[in-house]
């Protein structure tokens, strides 16, 4: 079995990348099987978070969280420690989003960051780090990740993750690349689980442009606390309002074509 540790902060998208890595893998072939699951801490934007993945050849019945992982992802390097090698297999590897230089045989860099902003415009690092993991992995082609990731109209996984990875000197391997995907609209997803956080526990909602930092729209948020996550979901209001602040937010982030990103 393959185990595989996420470390992230809320709103970085850590499950969302443990569950796609394990729908790729069972997408192989009918023999593959993977488990993908989280580990909450508190439920605020920010705080750290673990994700789980476990892939293996055969019908997964641990559901244990990982404690000794072959893989362990960090998508944020304020995360990272001495602590994280306490909790690798003697032959596991530690894939670290920074800036920083590691020597270090066991941890493999790689600047999501800047990646993100280059490549994606938008500071989305999870699925890049994704992609590295396909990279360094080797048993996962980019076939069977575009079956569950896509940014949208703006191009494919091919021109987003691999060109970013390939600036990094990394490559997902490819059988036959064809262009034109389907699948979950990942953008889509963190925009949603954004949104879905703010409305629970905020009072106001403030959207801003990068760069100038100019405030677009100013929202207040109109749920009287305390507000029950699994009651305030199911109202007809509660949908109303996601979906203004959703308008609100592509309305405005087709800016960032001409350069102007909008951050929230």
């Amino acid at each position: 079995m393959i185990e595989i540790l996420w470390h992230g902060r809320g709103g970085q998208g850590a499950f969302t990348a443990a569950r796609l890595l394990g729908a790729a893998y069972v997408s192989k072939d009918d023999n593959s099987y993977a488990l993908a699951f989280p580990s909450f801490g508190p439920e605020r934007r920010g705080a750290p978070i673990r994700a789980f993945t476990k892939l293996d050849q055969k019908p997964i019945g641990n559901r244990s969280e990982v404690e000794k992982a072959d893989y362990s992802i960090f998508l944020d390097d304020t995360l990272f420690s001495e602590e994280a090698f306490k909790e690798l297999k003697p032959q596991g590897k530690i894939l670290l989003n920074t800036k920083k230089s590691i020597q270090d045989s066991r941890v493999i860099t790689i600047d999501a960051d800047s990646l993100a902003a280059q490549i994606l415009k938008l500071p989305i690092t999870n699925t890049i780090m994704l992609g590295a993991f396909a990279a360094v992995y080797g048993e996962i082609q980019i076939e069977q990740l575009e079956k569950d990731i896509s940014f949208g109209n703006e191009g494919t996984v091919y021109t987003n993750v691999n060109s970013a990875l390939q600036k990094a000197g990394l490559s997902i391997p490819s059988s036959n690349y064809i262009g034109g995907l389907g699948g979950k609209n990942i953008f889509a997803q963190e925009i949603e689980g954004i949104f879905k956080e703010l409305i629970l526990l905020s009072n106001r909602i403030i959207m801003m442009t990068a760069g100038s930092g100019r405030v677009y729209q100013e929202v207040e948020v109109p749920f009287a606390h305390p507000r029950n996550r699994m009651e305030l979901v199911q109202t007809k209001e509660y949908n109303a309002f996601r979906n203004k602040l959703v308008s609100l937010f592509y309305r405005d982030i087709a800016d960032k074509i001409g350069g102007s990103e909008v951050v929230l």
